[in-house]
């Protein structure tokens, strides 16, 4: 709530604070679509990455059960072949991008691989048919890892901003807009109480002033027609003619 003390009670004032009211009514209603939004995606998202952990778990053990099959079919010592055919240039790499989700940008990973890189197949006699296939699979289970940490990224980045969300429109809901119907009612209370006081002093001051025209014998009623007509004749025991004086 707002300090008392920063408040000057005025009509200015009450439309001012009527106008924020305004705005952070809107605001508070575009947060909670946004944050409905937000929230859709991410429940989304979890049952998503529930079932493409399984899937991962899944092709993990089918490439490890092809790296053990591999093995056995290849009579020679796949170790050396396999180092000596490790390149500089890496043959897979990761391409990392942003996807826009109700204003909020979102890590999106996928995964490259260079068309031009050769299949390490030599000196491998009827196994290499084998070490393709499991060559196959572990790019397959590359492809789904990759697949679950770009969830796992948006997934994680999404809660942090559903939370900051959450924490604005709470404070809009719950402090700010509160805080300015509190301030706003403070101040139309004092106008009320400012008019009554006005409204008492006229009308204490009209009493008097027909207290004193009855004591003076002067008929408001005729006044006021003589003001509308633009003559005024007042007669008070100050300027009443007397009989007596000797006009001429």
């Amino acid at each position: 709530m707002s300090s008392r003390e920063q408040i000057i009670p005025t009509k200015a004032m009450v439309q001012q604070l009527k106008i924020k009211k305004l705005s952070s009514v809107r605001g508070h209603a575009l947060l909670k679509k946004k944050v409905d939004a937000l929230n859709s995606h991410y429940r989304r998202l979890q049952r998503e990455i529930k079932e493409e952990k399984f899937q991962m778990l899944d092709m993990l053990r089918d490439s490890y059960w092809s790296i053990a099959v591999s093995q056995r079919s290849i009579s020679t010592d796949m170790s050396a072949l396999l180092q000596q055919s490790v390149t500089k240039i890496p043959t897979s790499y990761i391409i990392s991008s942003v996807q826009n989700i109700a204003g909020v940008r979102l890590p999106q990973l996928e995964l490259g691989k260079d068309q031009n890189a050769n299949e390490f197949t030599a000196n491998l006699g009827g196994g290499a048919m084998v070490l393709r296939q499991a060559s196959e699979k572990w790019q397959a289970c590359l492809q789904q890892m990759v697949k679950v940490s770009s969830i796992q990224a948006c997934y994680v980045a999404l809660e942090d901003v559903i939370l900051q969300t959450n924490r604005r429109v709470n404070a809009l809901e719950y402090v700010i807009i509160p805080a300015l119907e509190d301030n706003i009612k403070y101040i139309e209370e004092v106008l009320e109480e400012e008019e009554r006081e006005g409204f008492f002093k006229m009308k204490m001051v009209s009493n008097k002033k027909a207290k004193e025209a009855e004591e003076a014998g002067i008929n408001l009623e005729e006044v006021e027609a003589q003001k509308k007509t633009g003559l005024v004749v007042i007669e008070t025991p100050q300027n009443k003619p007397n009989p007596d004086d000797d006009l001429f």
